[in-house]
């Protein structure tokens, strides 16, 4: 049976989800409440955390910023993307831009918005990568640790299965994700021929990279998420 999304929006505006074959009875419940509740959810987690973060200050600390057209426009995005998230981890991070777009001496509405846009294109593994290069991941052993299956690149070896294979070239893929956001640049590994050739992967078609380090527009972005340390400042 092919659903189109016409007969999908039809299904749902009259509420007749849960006459689809199979799925529509799981799908009606999914659509209704799950989804919905999941968001409010997350939505309160993220109210709640930048209470938090706000810690000591009033109401009144931040009322004008907080009432201002440019911060309600980070802050739809904000929202949009908490009611989205994955993880606590996400929505930590999200608040703590939201803290600092109200804290900051002057509002940087463009330089928010344009790093929720990024934050909107990464996922939580990509995010983790992003935090591994900064100073204050690679001196934080219980970090790199607990991160240390995302992190650690899968090695593609001859004979490997093809899981591993899958698991390596997607590892790789995040990587060059985040190089073409401009959020980290790629050292590209020097040739051994004469005339400067670099090496290509045989696997990706892609130049061999020795390794990647992060870019101002990385470390802005991590700044902005508290996730650097004084010393990346």
């Amino acid at each position: 049976m092919n659903i189109t999304k016409s007969d999908l929006a039809t299904a749902l505006a009259h509420g007749s989800v849960g006459a689809i074959p199979i799925v529509g009875s799981l799908a009606s419940e999914v659509l209704g409440l799950v989804i919905p509740n999941r968001r409010l959810d997350r939505i309160e987690a993220l109210l709640n955390e930048l209470s938090q973060q706000l810690g000591n200050r009033s109401a009144d600390d931040v009322q004008a910023r907080f009432n201002s057209p440019e911060f309600a426009d980070v802050l739809e995005d904000a929202i949009g993307q908490s009611a989205r998230a994955l993880s606590q981890e996400r929505i930590h991070r999200i608040a703590a831009l939201l803290k600092n777009s109200l804290t900051d001496e002057e509002l940087r509405h463009l330089q928010d918005k344009r790093v929720l846009d990024l934050l909107a294109e990464l996922n939580d593994a990509e995010l983790i990568i992003l935090q591994s290069y900064s100073r204050e991941a690679r001196f934080d052993p219980d970090w790199l640790n607990n991160n240390a299956a995302v992190i650690n690149p899968t090695p593609s070896y001859f004979g490997a299965s093809q899981s591993e294979r899958d698991e390596a070239t997607l590892q790789e893929q995040f990587r060059e994700h985040l190089r073409q956001l401009g959020l980290l640049s790629a050292t590209i590994s020097p040739s051994s021929k004469p005339g400067g050739i670099p090496q290509f992967d045989d696997r990706t078609g892609l130049p061999k990279t020795s390794g990647y380090e992060l870019t101002s527009l990385g470390l802005l972005l991590l700044r902005r998420i508290d996730v650097l340390g004084p010393t990346e400042f």
